[in-house]
């Protein structure tokens, strides 16, 4: 009975704090590209040109900063792609987390939860693009 309420989801409690703060610069990081493409897209569409550019016939699929219907459905679609990849690479490192018999679960381990962290962490730094924290 202790060792069940010491468990959630098969992982151990001690361990899911250890991957909140692992997975925090990715939220963060998706946090922030969420904000921008909405402000994007809510720019395209109050623009103007837009609307001019969009309703006629030959501009309509035209993939510009301003006009195309393409532009702001990708816009959208990769704030669903990102939030998508982060979810599917969590739930990758807790099944190497969860199953000890995984081949390469160290690796795996490792590439999800250190190194995707520390990259999403160290290259702003060191492309000196403080502005992102």
């Amino acid at each position: 009975m202790d060792r069940d309420l010491c468990y959630l989801c098969g992982v151990p409690k001690r361990i899911w704090f250890l991957l909140l703060i692992a997975s925090r610069p990715v939220v963060e990081y998706l946090s922030k590209l969420t904000i921008v493409q909405i402000y994007t897209v809510t720019k395209k569409i109050t623009s103007m040109a837009f609307w001019k550019d969009t309703f006629s016939l030959s501009n309509l699929f035209d993939d510009d900063t301003v006009r195309g219907l393409t532009g702001l459905v990708g816009c959208i679609m990769l704030i669903a792609l990102a939030w998508g990849l982060a979810a599917a690479l969590f739930s990758f490192g807790l099944y190497a987390i969860r199953n000890k018999g995984v081949k390469y679960r160290w690796l795996r381990i490792v590439a999800v939860f250190v190194f995707l962290p520390a990259v999403i962490i160290i290259v702003p730094i060191l492309r000196n693009r403080t502005w992102f924290f």
